[in-house]
């Protein structure tokens, strides 16, 4: 068995003795208030932090979407009729694109993302209506696929935000009256292959003794099975009772203010995934090329179903040999290896490849695609690369930093 299969075979294997999650995730989003349009980020329900900055006005409800992008590591947002792509580490813009426009006189108010399909899918809206377009993230823009439309409750309700449960094939679309006396929030449920054919829909109930507004915000938790909505000033979580109960069978077990400063307000959010974590430095081997650059990094976030999750080495030595190590049960204190310390445990060498470039500027990959099945959540790993000078045989190793990992999202 190819060692990629083996590493994939241990990841499923470790997830039968994995802890649950209990800690709610990092929420991210496009916020907008005192502070001005952002990406924001907050862990619920505290006060809010800046992600990165965006090139975009400040939307005007019921637009506003943002989605991450764990095959990049990166978030896409709009405030309803321009998107951008902006990468997280560094908030660099990526892609531009312009709405599908499918409606008249429609603005976008929600995006969400299914990885394991390369599948950007954009919520339109209009007074009465709304339209779902697929669109692929292999290109830039995204080109769309396909559109559908629907109606929404009643001529009076426009749709806010979309979210995706994968591992249940199912979509979500809160929907409420912006700007009337009452919101009447409804959350319309679809299925993921007829994205415009509701199956059901459940009225949002009051964030504990608070009246929720109309709906800006939402998206679905999928290691704690847990919709999460927002007004724009509150959070309630929401969860079905059981497995087997409909898909419209939710109710309320927890409620916040979406910030504990709150000068600034959700136009919607995503959960931001666990981005791989630097363990360690990178160390040069007696007779190695002194590569001082040196470093493993990664192609995307270790999110489920993310099929082209990557680790490379990079600014290494050209035509040396790239080993790379995963071990689970996250990174250890390290153990002395040549020039440094090796950090996983009980690791499997999953690719040898060669560094490819020239100079002090090459770089190798190995992809490991993380299937699309939510035991896989909570996992921790620890991956590094060791470099061997002159070939496998070579008479030193070099070693890069280690990456921590935790699968989740």
């Amino acid at each position: 068995m190819q060692p990629i299969r083996v590493a994939l075979c241990q990841f499923v294997l470790v997830a039968a003795a994995t802890a649950q999650i209990a800690v709610r995730p990092t929420l991210i989003g496009f916020t907008d208030g005192a502070s001005g349009p952002a990406i924001r980020r907050v862990v619920p329900c505290g006060p809010m932090t800046l992600a990165c900055p965006t090139g975009l006005p400040g939307p005007a409800a019921p637009a506003g979407g943002l989605a991450c992008n764990g095959l990049r590591g990166s978030v896409w947002v709009t405030q309803g009729s321009r998107m951008e792509e902006r990468d997280l580490s560094s908030c660099q813009l990526l892609c531009t694109a312009v709405p599908a426009h499918v409606l008249a006189q429609s603005v976008v108010s929600g995006l969400a993302i299914h990885e394991a399909s390369y599948d950007l899918l954009e919520l339109e809206t209009a007074t009465g209506m709304a339209a779902i377009s697929h669109r692929h993230l292999r290109s830039c823009p995204p080109q769309v696929v396909s559109s559908c439309t629907f109606a929404l409750p009643t001529a009076r309700h426009s749709a806010g935000a979309l979210a995706i449960d994968q591992a249940h094939g199912l979509l979500f679309v809160a929907t409420s009256v912006f700007g009337g006396l009452a919101p009447l929030n409804e959350v319309l449920v679809m299925r993921l292959g007829q994205p415009c054919a509701p199956i059901c829909r459940f009225p949002v109930p009051d964030c504990g003794g608070v009246r929720m507004g109309p709906l800006q915000a939402m998206t679905w938790d999928p290691c704690r099975a847990e919709l999460i909505v927002s007004d724009g000033g509150h959070i309630a979580f929401l969860r079905r009772p059981s497995i087997a109960s409909s898909p419209c069978d939710f109710r309320e077990v927890a409620c916040c203010p979406a910030t504990s400063t709150g000068a600034d307000r959700w136009f919607d959010f995503d959960i931001e995934p666990t981005h791989p974590r630097p363990v360690g430095t990178a160390c040069i081997g007696l007779g190695c090329r002194n590569c001082p650059g040196l470093r493993h990094g990664t192609s995307g976030d270790p999110v489920v179903g993310n099929p082209a999750f990557t680790l490379s080495c990079e600014d290494g030595p050209a035509g040396d040999i790239a080993f790379f190590a995963i071990g689970f049960g996250g990174c250890g204190a390290g153990r002395p290896f040549s020039c440094g310390l090796l950090y996983p445990n009980q690791f499997t060498v999953i690719g040898a490849q060669p560094l490819v470039g020239s100079g002090c500027s090459a770089r190798a990959d190995v992809t490991i695609p993380i299937p699309l099945d939510y035991a896989l959540c909570g996992i921790r790993a620890c991956s590094q690369v060791a470099v061997a000078c002159g070939g496998p045989l070579g008479g030193g190793w070099s070693l890069t930093n280690a990456l921590e990992l935790l699968v989740d999202n």
